[in-house]
């Protein structure tokens, strides 16, 4: 099978990780391309987002998904991150959510560029154990919230995947009631009163097909981030 993505020159001399445009190979994955694939095949490299967003999720027992993180520009696949959702016992599934584009590196490449770099070295292990602590905590909690807190955390996981950062620390984003509404598992009437309740509670504010999630509301859902 071959995947729907394609290899690209880079357009700038030097990449959003601030990585020289020639260093590791770019890749863009549009929505639809089978990412497991291209996941597999780079699984002992290191893969960097640098535009773009991958939407995690995990299945049920029934066949019935619920999403877990939103993982954006900035984020980093390490081969053991790799490695767990490949291989691990849980039932998880990546998805292009926005067109993506990657920066694809060898192992030898990373430690050469984290020698030099040891911000970012430290940037992907706190990353990376902030997502794994949100991935299971989701998990333990999942079948036990309510449609508002699962509503309250799929707008703050939006906010901090892909939200516009506003100076008092809110987020914007831009999302459909029918997305949001298929991965909580509620009607799109449903998810509009549940949207609606938490504007009248002052925990979001819609502004035209914008939500804006306030800062408390994103702080009390990632402490760790602040």
């Amino acid at each position: 099978m071959e995947f729907p993505y394609k290899q690209c020159q880079a357009m700038h001399e030097h990449t959003t990780f601030g990585i020289d445009s020639h260093i590791g190979r770019s890749v863009t994955l549009l929505r639809g391309a089978d990412v497991a694939g291209e996941l597999h095949q780079a699984r002992d490299e290191f893969i960097l987002i640098e535009d773009g967003a991958f939407l995690l999720y995990a299945t049920n027992g029934e066949g019935a998904r619920y999403f877990l993180s939103i993982m954006g520009e900035g984020h980093v696949f390490t081969p053991p991150s790799m490695a767990h959702m490949l291989n691990g016992t849980q039932r998880f599934g990546v998805e292009v959510m926005r067109d993506v584009k990657l920066k694809v590196l060898t192992r030898d490449q990373w430690n050469a560029l984290i020698l030099e770099r040891t911000d970012l070295y430290n940037r992907v292990l706190e990353k990376e154990s902030l997502l794994l602590q949100i991935v299971h905590f989701h998990l333990s909690q999942h079948a036990q919230r309510s449609s508002l807190d699962k509503t309250r955390f799929a707008l703050c996981t939006y906010a901090k995947g892909i939200g516009k950062p506003n100076p008092c620390g809110s987020r914007t984003i831009k999302v459909s009631r029918s997305e949001l509404a298929s991965w909580i598992g509620v009607s799109s009437d449903r998810i509009c009163r549940l949207i609606r309740e938490l504007h009248h509670a002052g925990e979001v504010e819609l502004i035209g097909r914008s939500i804006k999630v306030n800062s408390s509301l994103i702080r009390s859902l990632y402490p760790a981030n602040n």
